[in-house]
């Protein structure tokens, strides 16, 4: 996948992207929209002072190519140093995240499928289910009535 400079629509407020498609090799495209303030702004300042001429990539590394995945994954190691993070971060676990805390949020599964390009409604949900079992899990474990048993009435009652 590449993202491309005229892919971005600051206008609408939406990216384009263009992504590997199923098996039969064809291009899928989602639409994301682009409703943070700061990240309209940054995007805009970086198209101004990008030089064009060079690759229509959007992002482009030091020495001006287009920034691939390796380059793209030193910077996220750059960021997540620079933020203190000292965890192992991907891209990949970076996608994951925000598609748990979209499922965590209530998102519609349907929009968030579209939103991450997935083509099968069962994988996106696989994150909504994830998320709700983790809740129930945590819910019982705070809530639960065993832990107000004495340990007398816990042999008494449940052994």
């Amino acid at each position: 996948m590449s993202l491309h400079a005229d892919a971005v629509d600051l206008h609408s407020r939406l990216i384009r992207i263009s992504g590997k498609g199923d098996r039969a090799h064809t291009v899928r495209q989602r639409v994301i929209p682009l409703s943070e303030p700061f990240t309209l702004a940054a995007l805009e300042s970086y198209l101004r002072i990008r030089p064009r001429w060079l690759y229509p990539h959007l992002f482009l590394g030091l020495r001006l190519q287009p920034l691939g995945h390796t380059g793209f994954t030193n910077v996220l190691k750059t960021v997540a140093t620079q933020a203190g993070i000292h965890n192992r971060l991907t891209i990949t676990e970076i996608r994951r995240a925000f598609i748990s805390l979209c499922a965590l949020k209530g998102i519609d599964p349907l929009l968030l499928r579209q939103l991450i390009g997935r083509s099968s409604l069962a994988t996106t949900m696989k994150y909504d289910l994830s998320i709700q079992q983790q809740q129930l899990k945590e819910l019982w474990e705070n809530n639960t009535p065993l832990r107000y048993f004495s340990p007398q009435e816990y042999k008494t009652w449940i052994l």
